[in-house]
């Protein structure tokens, strides 16, 4: 590794490395950490383990690391340890299809899914093996009441109930998922393991592993049961992360890195020059940052934005899986190839269902979130009282085209064999977007902030984890591009209004870049200026 490739922040993180002891390396999008972590991998002959979050990560990452350090995910790890001493614990991950589902007619079979009533069998077996999902997340050493996920109960029998009925579901439900998940840790017992069961079981274990270094990766997603592993390891642990990057909370994760990089036997290092982008989007990008009382301000460093070429690719990022059919019905229109990052089965399914719905063919309706309502008007008003987002676009969709909405279906099918890299328009969420990069980014309207969360940045109000969580992904989407970077009317709005929220005088820093309103223009483009460039549909959708 040549020395010259390095900034002042990442040599100063490898020489403390070093030395030993724990370190927390809050590095922000486009930082160089990877550059970082290999660094310090390859700066002495510790032999160490580089957890990463997932597999492609670990393909990605493995190839750069010394021989003495090797790339595991955080499941890797626990399966050699669970199932590969284990012939009857690999029986059990075989019988559910390799760790990836349990059928709903096991749990029914091994417990009185009835006593959940007004759930049916099949939505109580579902609450069921959440509520063990969400023990197997956590670092708690038993399955408690606690653990059952109220919010997963279908809207429309949630609207309905009062605390008692609450409360008495989440007691049945407890006493029904502790059953299943003793059989679960029973290797005599034929039921069925996950792949977050044998994880699980390590962390009951309390295991204790000979190993000199852990170098681990995007911290800040870890689930409470990865982080309890790791954290009862003697090596030495170096944590490397962004917590304004945590948008996990769903899956589980908690923003451990920030905890971490409080502590006293921590030392705490910041990787704040961004190779990614440059001074405009590392402008706006802290005015993110300062809203979320984040001490650190980016450094751009990377190609100043300039105009977006039409003639080139675009990725266009949106909060949910469903805002992007209105972008690929746009690239259809414009006869643009586009690849849809991830299974399209969850939109297709979600089409199909709603529009069975919206004609009153209630038996063709398969799709979870959509069964058991007994017409459009009820689902409507179910969606309106919770106030959930992705339901209600789904019925804007589903209204607005009406026949037309199976459409769609046809036309994500014929791009189903599109490859990202042959693709005129990449679609995706912000989370699949975390990690990645391109040169041409087009965020959507859905990834806006609504005024009283901007109200509450302003003021610096504490935020709840979902709205936390709302704001991470505006900033992962905004850190996202190389070249040119467009933005809807209403995530400007946002950006202006962000403008002034001011950096604590302890942590300003002249290297820090901000950019004035006037800097909009050259920024980013706006949506309105580019709808002949084939980018994106109509504003008025947003």
């Amino acid at each position: 590794m040549s020395n010259f490739r390095l900034t002042s922040e990442q040599k100063d993180s490898i020489v403390h490395a070093r030395h030993g002891g724990n370190m927390a390396i809050i590095a922000v999008a486009g930082s160089g950490k990877t550059l970082t972590l290999s660094g310090i991998a390859a700066s002495d002959q510790r032999s160490g383990i580089y957890l990463v979050y997932n597999r492609r990560m670990k393909e990605d990452i493995q190839g750069r690391l010394p021989p003495h350090v090797r790339a595991m995910t955080g499941h890797s790890l626990a399966f050699n340890a669970v199932i590969g001493s284990s012939y009857d614990y690999r029986m059990k991950f075989e019988a559910a299809r390799d760790g990836r589902t349990i059928p709903m007619r096991t749990v029914v079979e091994n417990t009185d899914c009835l006593a959940l009533a007004p759930l049916t069998t099949k939505q109580a077996a579902a609450l069921i093996l959440e509520t063990i999902n969400q023990f197997q997340y956590s670092a708690d050493l038993e399955l408690s009441r606690h653990h059952v996920p109220i919010e997963k109960i279908p809207a429309k029998i949630r609207a309905q109930m009062d605390e008692a009925s609450l409360r008495y579901i989440q007691e049945t439900a407890c006493d029904a998922s502790q059953a299943i998940w003793a059989k679960m840790v029973d290797e005599a017992s034929d039921f069925p393991i996950l792949h977050d069961t044998y994880v699980k079981i390590l962390q009951l274990r309390q295991p204790e592993f000979s190993v000199p270094r852990y170098l681990c990766d995007e911290y800040q997603d870890i689930n409470p049961v990865m982080a309890s592993i790791i954290s009862g390891q003697r090596g030495q642990k170096i944590f490397v992360g962004d917590p304004q990057q945590q948008i996990y909370g769903w899956r589980g994760s908690i923003n451990a890195l920030e905890a971490l990089s409080k502590e006293e036997d921590v030392a705490s290092y910041n990787l704040t020059r961004s190779f990614r982008f440059g001074p405009e989007v590392a402008g706006l990008a802290n005015r993110v940052l300062r809203g979320l009382g984040s001490s650190i301000q980016i450094q751009g460093a990377g190609q100043r934005i300039g105009k977006p070429d039409p003639r080139k690719p675009v990725t266009v990022i949106a909060r949910h899986n469903i805002t992007l059919l209105e972008h690929v019905l746009a690239a259809s229109k414009r006869q643009q190839s586009f690849y849809l990052a991830g299974s399209s089965s969850e939109i297709t399914q979600m089409i199909k269902s709603s529009y069975a719905l919206y004609r009153g063919q209630t038996k063709e309706v398969k799709h979870p979130d959509l069964s058991g309502y007994d017409n459009w008007n009820e689902f409507k008003a179910t969606a309106h009282l919770l106030n959930d987002q992705t339901l209600g676009h789904l019925i804007r969709i589903t209204e607005k085209y009406k026949d037309r909405a199976l459409d769609l279906i046809d036309t994500i099918a014929r791009q189903r064999d599109t490859t990202e890299a042959q693709a005129d328009v990449i679609l995706t969420t912000a989370h699949k977007a975390k990690g990645r990069e391109w040169s041409q980014v087009h965020l959507a309207g859905d990834l806006a902030l609504d005024p009283k969360l901007v109200a509450k940045l302003q003021c610096g109000v504490e935020l709840s984890m979902d709205e936390r969580e709302r704001v991470n992904l505006l900033y992962v989407a905004l850190t996202r591009p190389k070249h040119a970077l467009i933005l809807p009317s209403s995530i400007q709005d946002n950006l202006i209004k962000l403008r002034d929220i001011p950096l604590q005088a302890k942590h300003q820093s002249s290297k820090a870049n901000d950019q004035p309103d006037s800097a909009m223009t050259t920024a980013m483009a706006p949506e309105s200026t580019i709808q002949d460039s084939g980018y994106s549909p109509n504003s008025s959708t947003y």
